[in-house]
């Protein structure tokens, strides 16, 4: 008996980013009860020059509802940046050996650089 293949139909995937000065509470809690991955990243807001942690997490837009209430119940003063990820390889995603490029290599290689032209020489004195 064979696997089912794999649907062409994938949840639209997301990047949250999250500041927020409770980054480990709200780390644990997308950790065990949404079970996706976070990353900490340190930040530093640059008008009020607060250090902070941003979280970057990838989920699906299903998941959505649930990261902004358990965000808005850990971190009312939260700040919250989503984006469509364009592919997201990896475990609780596409596995990344089925993933390919979305861009082949060979047309990144492909594009030229623009031209710079050299700096005009000065006269000879």
């Amino acid at each position: 008996m064979q696997a089912a293949p794999r649907s062409k139909w994938r949840r639209q995937q997301l990047l949250a980013l999250i500041v927020t000065s409770k980054a480990q509470q709200v780390a644990d809690r997308v950790l065990k009860e949404m079970r996706r991955g976070v990353t900490g990243l340190h930040g530093r807001g640059m008008y009020t020059q607060t250090e902070r942690e941003v979280l970057m997490v990838a989920l699906t837009v299903t998941e959505m509802a649930h990261l902004k209430a358990l965000v808005s119940e850990e971190d009312p003063d939260a700040f919250v940046v989503v984006a469509p990820a364009q592919e997201v390889l990896g475990r609780g995603f596409q596995p990344l050996a089925e993933g390919g490029p979305s861009i082949s290599s060979s047309s990144i290689q492909n594009q030229k650089a623009p031209v710079q032209s050299p700096p005009p020489q000065s006269p000879a004195q």
